[in-house]
């Protein structure tokens, strides 16, 4: 096949896009791939590492809500430069984005209105689950010292490098191949 000037300049300017495109795919992938950990309700680093489970079943999926906007919904991310992508989840309305991800220990303060619901949930729970939020309706603690197990949802993967190496080398082959 002989060299074809204009094919080769096409080719060339379709790489160069390419390149400059680099960082908005690994922010694309990252934020993918971050938002699939609540649907699979693990870390995925080589393997699933599945969440602790919940104390109290809800109906809900780990770190899910009724809410269509919860957690997973806060994960966004942006370009710094050529070389730099700055991915975040939470916002000031979901400021504990961080402790779910890491773990930890919260300190809760006890309001007025968190008092209602523990009477409201009292007065409709039964047994054992009944005396228990009677007693936290009754405690005279001004906080809750609460510990949050693990659910890792964001940080370095294995498999999140493989997703993005992949995609680039796929846009790639397309470039060179069409």
């Amino acid at each position: 096949m002989p060299f074809n000037e204009k094919i080769f300049s096409v080719k060339l300017q379709k790489l160069k896009n390419l390149l400059d495109s680099v960082p908005s795919i690994v922010g694309q992938e990252a934020e993918n791939f971050f938002k699939d950990r609540f649907h699979e309700q693990g870390w995925r680093d080589g393997q699933l590492d599945k969440w602790p489970r919940k104390k109290m079943d809800n109906g809900y999926p780990i770190l899910r809500s009724k809410n269509p906007h919860g957690l997973v919904d806060t994960i966004i991310w942006e370009v710094l430069s050529d070389h730099q992508v700055k991915i975040t989840a939470g916002n000031p309305r979901k400021p504990y984005a961080r402790i779910h991800n890491e773990g930890g220990v919260i300190s809760v303060r006890v309001t007025p209105r968190m008092k209602a619901f523990f009477w409201a949930m009292a007065y409709k729970a039964r047994g054992a689950e009944k005396e228990k939020w009677k007693a936290m309706a009754l405690s005279k603690k001004n906080t809750f010292v609460i510990s949050i197990p693990k659910r890792q949802y964001m940080g370095k993967s294995q498999d999140l490098e493989a997703n993005i190496i992949r995609t680039i080398t796929n846009a790639l082959n397309r470039i060179i191949h069409d």
